[in-house]
Order: structure tokens, then sequence, then C-alpha cells
């Protein structure tokens, strides 16, 4: 009885290994029929895609047999340097603000034509903050060293990407339904850029929320590569990255550097804008130290 006993028990663990291991086997076939199909799956996905590229590819490089025009050669020497090397010239008057902005002001009418990269601006108003600047500057109301210290960017231009809040600017984030809407102040950066001294510009293009790969949008189309205008910038920040990129020079274009033009007043200040420029001008010369309000100094006229 014992031995029949043991004999069943030693066939019915040999039947549960073997079963066991058949169970093992047809798993490691199933998962091996899987790794399969998922590889003919993929090639049935890449095979077209290949196919496709090989067959576009000499139709796209017909687009790049033509030379790409080329943006105007850089002559200003004001638009090389950097933004602490103009603050520090602004501060000693070896040249003043309104020199320094005026000629980002002409190089960004000369090359925006090309690159596509401007969404909105404030040039007017960036002149008379420019003109204030020289003014404090004149009347020493501050020392060089505080200026350096409390304003490092003292009448530096700047520019920032449109999805970023610039009071009074447009503030769309690329999107068409949103064109028309104005920031109603500015974003916590700018605020601590102009706390530094810099002076707002421009607003400069962005994809649709910046979440292409190259920067597009509905409201003025395609940003164009400084390089090469048959490229594109890539995406996000495409209108910075073309160039409005001096702070490094303060956000303010690399590629805007050159033409220096003498800018027509007249056409440039409204009689607002004047006015609120000759009150400031009244102050600085009534008052024999005066605080330099570096958030401020755009409020009047915005």
């Amino acid at each position: 009885m014992q031995n029949r006993n043991l004999r069943q028990c030693v066939l019915s663990a040999v039947r549960e290994k073997l079963l066991k291991r058949v169970e093992d086997n047809r798993a490691e076939e199933f998962r091996s029929y899987e790794r399969m199909a998922w590889r003919v799956v993929l090639w049935l996905l890449w095979f077209p895609m290949w196919l496709l590229k090989c067959v576009m590819k000499p139709f796209i490089s017909l687009r790049y047999i033509r030379r790409s025009k080329k943006l105007p050669p850089i002559r200003n020497k004001l638009l090389l340097h950097s933004a602490t090397a103009l603050a520090h010239m602004i501060r000693n008057r070896q040249v003043t603000s309104e020199e320094v902005v005026k000629a980002f002001i002409s190089r960004i009418r000369d090359v925006n034509p090309l690159l596509n990269c401007m969404m909105d601006n404030r040039f007017e108003a960036a002149i008379l903050d420019a003109r204030y600047v020289d003014r404090v500057v004149q009347t020493g109301a501050k020392s060089e060293q505080q200026m350096a210290k409390e304003t490092p960017f003292f009448g530096v231009p700047l520019s920032v990407k449109e999805s970023i809040a610039v009071k009074g600017l447009k503030h769309s984030a690329g999107q068409l339904r949103f064109e028309g809407r104005r920031a109603q102040e500015d974003a916590e950066a700018v605020k601590l850029m102009r706390a530094s001294g810099a002076i707002p510009l421009l607003v400069t293009s962005t994809p649709e929320l910046c979440m292409m790969i190259e920067t597009y949008n509905k409201i003025i189309g395609t940003t164009n590569n400084p390089y090469d205008l048959r490229r594109t910038p890539s995406g996000s920040s495409g209108g910075e990255q073309l160039g409005f990129n001096e702070l490094d020079s303060v956000n303010v274009i690399e590629c805007i550097k050159s033409n220096t033009n003498e800018l027509d007043n007249e056409t440039l200040i409204n009689k607002d804008e004047q006015r609120a420029y000759e009150e400031r001008e009244d102050k600085l010369d009534n008052d024999d130290c005066v605080e330099v309000p570096a958030l401020e100094l755009t409020a009047e006229h915005l």
C-alpha cells in the first residue's frame, strides 16, 4: 500500500513538472510570436515612410538650389557690444542710450521684412525712455557706482518673446483668437528687467502656445532663420533665438546689429509722449537729487 502511494506521489510530481514545462514553452512561444508580430507592424509603418522620403527628397532638395538672401552686413560697432558693455558705456557717457536704442530700432526695421520675427513694438516710447536715461546720467543724479549696482542695464534695449507679458504690447501667445489682446501689466521677469534699467523695444514671434517645432503662427506667419532664410529657426522662442538676444546683450538682436539710420523724431513721437517726456525733463531740472524710477520709466505713455 505504501509503495503504491509513493508511486502515485512520484507520478503526480512528474506530471505537474511536465505540465508546467509545457505551459512555459507555450508562453515562450506566444511571446516569440508577439515579438515577431510587433516587428512586422513596425516594419509596415517604417517602410512606407522610408519610401516616401526617398521619393520626396529630390523634390525637396530643389528648394535649396537657389541661393538664400542675406541680411545686410553689420556696420555700426555699437551693435557688436554686449549688454554689460553698452551699460558701462552709457554710464560713462561714452555713448547715449538714445543712440543705442535708435541703432537697434533701425536694424530691426532693416531685417524684420526678411526674418518676420516682430509681433509688436514700442519704439516711440523706448526713445523717450532712452532720453530720460540720458538726462539722468547727464545730471549726475546717481554716481556710476550706484547705477552699476542698482540698475546694471540702465539704458540698454531689450526684446521679449510675445508669450511673456510686456505692458501695452500684444500678448496672444501666437493664437489668432487673442490677436487683439494686450498685456495689462508686465510679467515678473519683465518687471525685474525694467528694475535693472533695461528698455523693452518689442515682443518677438512664437508658435501657438510655444508648442510647435518651428516658429509659425496665423498672426504673422513663418519666422525665418537668419543664417539661411529658406530654413526654420526651430520653435518656442524662434523670434528670440533669431538674434533678438543681446542680454547676451539683454535679448536684443545679435542679428539685428547694423546700419544706424537717423530716425525722424517727428514721425516717431506723438504729442502725448512728447509732453510726458518734457514733464520728466522739467522734473529733472527742478530736482537736485532724483530717484531713478526704474519700473516706472514707461508707465506714463503706455
